[in-house]
């Protein structure tokens, strides 16, 4: 559910990383602590009143947002059956509030820009005497980041790739034949990302 970047001249897009990802922190404190369903579908409100102003292609946004669409609709039904209209309102919003403003951040930002912001917030972190024996540091936790965010594509491509397998042998609906063979391509490609990350002296 990780969208791409879309690179762009828009005022989201010049906003630097650190006050993008602030304000999404912002974003989930509020929706959280709101008490009614009024803030929340504002704020989906506003969400999608932004993704039209900066403009970012549907292609980059489709696949997360179609995703939280249909997992929001799902809450909402559910609440508005066992427990209130308030409820439901309030679940479906912030759940679809979270998720584009989520997929607005990383559409506007570069992965650079927010791994450097990730590193600078750790490196305090990695001060602490606790914390410094375990041989945590900014960078180090940075380039997990970075090494998770690009193997998401990767295992996605997998799975499709063991999807088409399956139903060329018609083991479409054997759960066995799929999951079996993406987890082992998955750690595999693992074994070998951390071979190189070995190999340059990162391990």
């Amino acid at each position: 559910m990780v969208a791409q970047y879309f690179a762009g001249s828009s005022w989201l897009h010049r906003t630097p990383a650190g006050f993008k990802l602030t304000g999404l922190v912002l974003l989930s404190v509020g929706l959280i602590a709101a008490g009614n369903m009024y803030v929340p579908a504002m704020g989906a409100a506003l969400l999608v009143a932004v993704a039209i102003w900066v403009e970012v292609p549907w292609r980059y946004v489709a696949t997360p947002m179609i995703f939280v669409t249909v997992a929001a609709a799902s809450l909402a039904v559910f609440h508005y059956f066992f427990t209130d209209v308030a409820t439901a309102v309030s679940v479906s919003c912030s759940l679809f509030a979270l998720v584009l403003g989520a997929t607005l951040v990383t559409t506007t930002t570069p992965v650079d820009a927010m791994l450097d912001v990730l590193q600078r917030l750790a490196n305090p972190l990695s001060r602490w005497p606790l914390i410094r024996r375990t041989g945590f540091s900014g960078e180090r936790f940075a380039l997990a980041v970075s090494v998770m965010l690009r193997a998401i594509p990767i295992i996605v491509l997998l799975v499709q790739q063991t999807r088409q397998a399956a139903m060329a042998r018609g083991l479409q609906r054997n759960a066995r034949a799929l999951i079996v063979p993406v987890v082992l391509r998955t750690v595999k490609h693992a074994h070998r990302t951390s071979e190189a990350l070995a190999a340059r002296g990162l391990d």
